[in-house]
């Protein structure tokens, strides 16, 4: 069974899904802008010629929400910084991706992202 990483243990992981969908929208919607290009005589085609630069404009701006929610979105509860940011400027680029979705740890101050445990010790009446 694999290890829960720190997104999941933190309930993060929608913020992260959410990043990747409008990743694929960006990526889909250069693909159009690409075929309609290409291809300007073929009668599927010749109706997405004339939104090429509305294509491209718009997964650029998908693209950049998408790697907004990564950077400033996602953040650690126990020092309520966002972690991706001081990372991205440490670690190589082709390690950074990996290296973030898959720790088991903050980055920054090491929490483990469990739920903190509370002191019983100091309960006087049972449950109170």
């Amino acid at each position: 069974m694999q290890k829960k990483t720190w997104i999941d243990k933190t309930n993060q992981t929608w913020k992260l899904n959410a990043a990747m969908a409008f990743m694929i929208v960006a990526f889909a919607l250069l693909a159009m802008a690409y075929v309609a290009h290409s291809y300007p005589g073929n009668p599927w085609v010749a109706p997405l010629s004339s939104f090429i630069e509305l294509f491209i404009v718009i997964a650029v701006l998908t693209a950049a929400v998408g790697m907004g929610i990564i950077f400033y979105a996602i953040q650690c509860p126990k020092c309520g910084k966002k972690p991706f940011r001081p990372l991205a400027e440490i670690v190589p680029y082709q390690e950074v991706f990996t290296k973030f979705f898959y720790s088991e740890k903050c980055p920054l101050c090491n929490d483990t992202g469990e739920p903190m445990q509370k002191d019983k010790s100091k309960r006087i009446f049972g449950r109170f």
